[in-house]
């Protein structure tokens, strides 16, 4: 089971409803949430971002919104994409295969962050290698 609140808190609850995990306060304001149907996912939405997290509450992914709000977010029934609607009457949809790449990815450029802005053989073009993923 899951809570969250306009003051951005999300928990994750047990059956038995002992709190199983608090996800980190980011400030936004949620507006909507959708498990995906196998139940491993969690994607909550505010204003113009959706954080994709795990079930153990590991962030996953943050996709950024159109420049109109996010009204209402729901999972295709086979769970490979993500609809968004938006405040401009559109939908956005979202292929979530590249899920698993994306979070390898991150996770590869924080363990070698230190090492690429530190080390001083790094090249300067290899400084920047994962800023736009850190």
């Amino acid at each position: 089971m899951l809570t969250f609140s306009i003051d951005s808190r999300v928990e994750l609850w047990n059956r038995d409803g002992i709190l199983r995990k608090r996800l980190p306060r980011n400030g936004d304001s949620f507006i909507s949430l959708s498990f995906n149907p196998d139940g491993n996912i969690l994607a909550v939405n505010s204003d113009d971002k959706i954080r994709l997290w795990n079930q153990d509450g590991t962030l996953l992914m943050v996709l950024k919104g159109e420049k109109d709000e996010l009204t209402s977010i729901s999972f295709s029934p086979d769970g490979k994409t993500l609809g968004a609607g938006s405040g401009n009457r559109t939908i956005i949809l979202r292929s979530l295969s590249d899920i698993k790449l994306d979070f390898l990815i991150k996770q590869g450029c924080e363990l070698l962050k230190d090492y690429l802005e530190n080390y001083p053989k790094t090249v300067e073009i290899d400084r920047s290698l994962c800023s736009t993923t850190l």
